[in-house]
């Protein structure tokens, strides 16, 4: 098995390292480790000798340049800021044996609205890219080998869609771990500045209204382009989520 260590955080390294140790011991570890952290890695033997790359901004552009000059295995991917313990690994390895050639770690929703916006969510994709997006943590997953190779010849963030094989399964955590699971979205500048123009459109579509009694005609194009916006708005919103948990 080849593992894709993501150094993003120096929290609990050595307990998630010794889990990995444990449970894969003739396991091949790749370290990834963001810039700001590899001066504490330079006289690491360990991390040194493993070390694939220093990064950025996005792991997932060289773990993509890594995989697609490299021999096809079977990977887990890991970030060092996720939670990991040894119950979430025998959960997965049932799965493995059960058949589950990709492994998605996800929150069990309590929040009825915050599952309906997910379920929105992924029906966006769906729509908009073609592919229904897991929503799963974007910091532990399983890829068979099989899978991997579909990965090496289209894209590596294209891991967390539903497409990439039928035989997917999810192992499930509590909220208590859902900070150290996902990240952070980012939004993209483009949601700022729609909303800024929504913002001024019905400013001025209210301070006409009053000031002049404006006529159906203008009132209805008004609208118009106010639901236009606020359609874009939506697509907008869908794609950073989307560009946040694939590209980072």
């Amino acid at each position: 098995m080849k593992i894709f260590f993501v150094v993003d955080s120096i929290d609990s390294i050595g307990d998630k390292l010794d889990i990995l140790k444990k449970t894969y011991p003739k396991a091949s570890i790749c370290f990834f480790v963001k810039d700001k952290y590899y001066e504490m890695y330079k006289t690491d033997q360990f991390v040194q000798k493993r070390l694939i790359s220093i990064y950025k901004k996005s792991p997932n552009e060289q773990i993509e340049l890594y995989i697609k000059n490299g021999a096809v295995e079977e990977s887990l991917v890991l970030y060092s800021s996720a939670y990991l313990d040894e119950k979430m690994i025998l959960d997965m390895q049932q799965r493995i044996a059960n058949g589950s050639k990709a492994i998605f770690f996800k929150c069990e929703e309590s929040n009825t609205f915050g599952a309906w916006l997910r379920n929105v969510y992924a029906k966006l994709t769906q729509l908009i890219f073609g592919a229904k997006d897991c929503y799963a943590s974007t910091k532990l997953q399983y890829i068979s080998a099989e899978v991997m190779e579909v990965l090496k010849l289209t894209k590596f963030k294209l891991r967390l869609f539903s497409s990439i094989t039928k035989d997917f399964s999810f192992v499930y955590f509590d909220n208590k771990k859902k900070k150290q699971m996902y990240d952070k979205i980012v939004w993209n500048k483009s949601i700022y500045f729609i909303v800024a123009t929504f913002a001024i459109i019905l400013g001025a579509f209210v301070t006409l209204e009053i000031l002049l009694d404006l006529h159906f005609l203008i009132l209805f194009s008004f609208v118009v382009i106010l639901l236009a916006l606020i359609f874009v708005l939506i697509i907008m919103l869908a794609k950073s989520v989307l560009d946040s948990r694939s590209n980072y």
